[in-house]
């Protein structure tokens, strides 16, 4: 289990915590005041385990550090993080704070026009990624908020935690419900395992389901073994270029996916 924070804790000397803003497998997520930058609003991520573990030399998290993109909540600073009374050393995160709801805390099925925002932001966001070699490794419901202002809505992807500067070597890196086929079996992966990931979400939005149900074994059996279900056949309201590309996205052979992020543009 993550270790929790109580409110009012000052972590590094700098950040203190507000509130608990969520939780999952991999650590807990806060809403902190940067006394550095007089009490300036974050969200800080103390991560304490996930599948896979960052590159040794940190070049994602240097690249990280560096984008600015308005569908990317920018990170700010990073590091090792030893959480009291625990055995292992954590790490830590701290983003840019978007106020914004996580999509793991919308129920149902979305409106059609949100997941036609939801893909083009995020086939945005990955491209900026994909092109400065970075693989994010974790697009989830729970890492991507929807965010309104000024009456426009815009979906901004989170959390670097797991991003790596080209494919990892060996097993598989993510969060399961959301890792691509390829990622739990031995074999080579690329840049489209976070398309794969992306077509998931949208699935998800469009249905308020995921294409396969089950945990663990089971669930990475049934990506790798069979083709999953077209959305139109779960919403049949769903526009036929929409469910094209929602179906090709969770292809269980990347080959007959979109071959990049730019590519789901210009479809777009």
């Amino acid at each position: 289990m993550p270790h929790r924070y109580a409110r009012g804790t000052v972590l590094l000397g700098r950040y203190r915590l507000i509130r608990e803003l969520g939780a999952g497998a991999h650590g807990s997520v806060y809403l902190a005041e940067d006394l550095g930058r007089g009490g300036h609003r974050v969200a800080l991520k103390v991560i304490t385990g996930f599948v896979g573990r960052d590159d040794p030399s940190r070049k994602a998290s240097v690249v990280l550090r560096t984008l600015r993109h308005p569908c990317w909540a920018s990170v700010l600073d990073g590091g090792a993080l030893t959480a009291p009374g625990a055995k292992d050393a954590a790490e830590f995160l701290v983003l840019r704070y978007v106020e914004g709801t996580p999509l793991d805390q919308r129920e149902g099925p979305q409106p059609i026009d949100d997941v036609w925002q939801f893909l083009e932001d995020g086939a945005r966001i990955l491209r900026a990624l994909h092109e400065r070699g970075v693989i994010h490794y974790d697009v989830t419901m729970a890492n991507v908020l929807r965010e309104t202002h000024d009456g426009t809505t815009r979906f901004v992807l989170t959390d670097g935690g797991l991003a790596h500067i080209g494919p990892i070597p060996g097993g598989g890196r993510g969060t399961p419900q959301f890792m691509a086929p390829e990622l739990t079996a031995i074999g080579d992966h690329d840049h489209r395992v976070d398309l794969y990931s992306l077509g998931l979400v949208a699935f998800h939005l469009l249905t308020g389901q995921p294409p396969f149900k089950g945990r663990g074994g089971a669930l990475f059996k049934a990506r790798r073994e069979r083709a999953a279900p077209s959305v139109s056949t779960l919403r049949a309201d769903t526009p036929a270029a929409l469910a094209e590309l929602v179906d090709q996205l969770i292809e269980r052979d990347p080959v007959r996916r979109p071959p990049s992020a730019q590519a789901i543009i210009e479809r777009l």
